[in-house]
């Protein structure tokens, strides 16, 4: 089998309804991720669409391009938000990255990642956020919280915890 197959293959199994597994705010999978404790108020997430979240999990994409700059540094989740690119913007990304897009989870917290520099693009004018140690979650994970366009506390204010 080939590695765009098996990869398909792996993406699908985890990310159709009817094999998607998703864990509530409280579970005790949460507490466990990364062996923080109460990782699942404390940690931000980061909304990113596919197919750059993908990217980001299997370590392509090291680089998160951003139009402000971040102090934030260590691990954060990754949140595949529901949005979409036109459909001839997705076409030509299936070709850039040669697999299907379709299949890829959306509405979930898929991993995490670690921020690790943020550093200025003089001539572009954007920030660069550099990536580090992706880590795909086993079981991916439903936000309790509304997503937003950056930054949120997937599972509440922790504040509140």
């Amino acid at each position: 089998m080939s590695q765009k197959s098996a990869t398909a293959k792996a993406v699908k199994s985890v990310s159709t309804k009817s094999s998607t597994k998703t864990v509530g705010a409280r579970s005790p999978t949460l507490a466990k991720i990364g062996g923080r404790d109460d990782a699942d108020v404390k940690m931000r997430a980061l909304s990113i669409r596919q197919p750059w979240v993908e990217e980001i999990m299997r370590g392509s994409k090291v680089i998160e391009y951003r139009s402000v700059n971040t102090n934030i540094r260590g691990t954060i989740y990754i949140y595949a938000g529901l949005g979409r690119y036109p459909k001839d913007e997705e076409a030509s990304l299936v070709e850039d990255i040669g697999y299907d897009i379709d299949d890829l989870p959306r509405g979930f917290i898929v991993g995490t990642v670690d921020i690790v520099d943020c550093v200025q693009n003089q001539a572009e004018g954007d920030y660069e956020w550099s990536l580090a140690n992706p880590k795909r979650l086993k079981i991916f994970l439903k936000p309790t919280s509304r997503p937003n366009p950056i930054w949120f506390f997937p599972f509440g204010n922790p504040a509140d915890a």
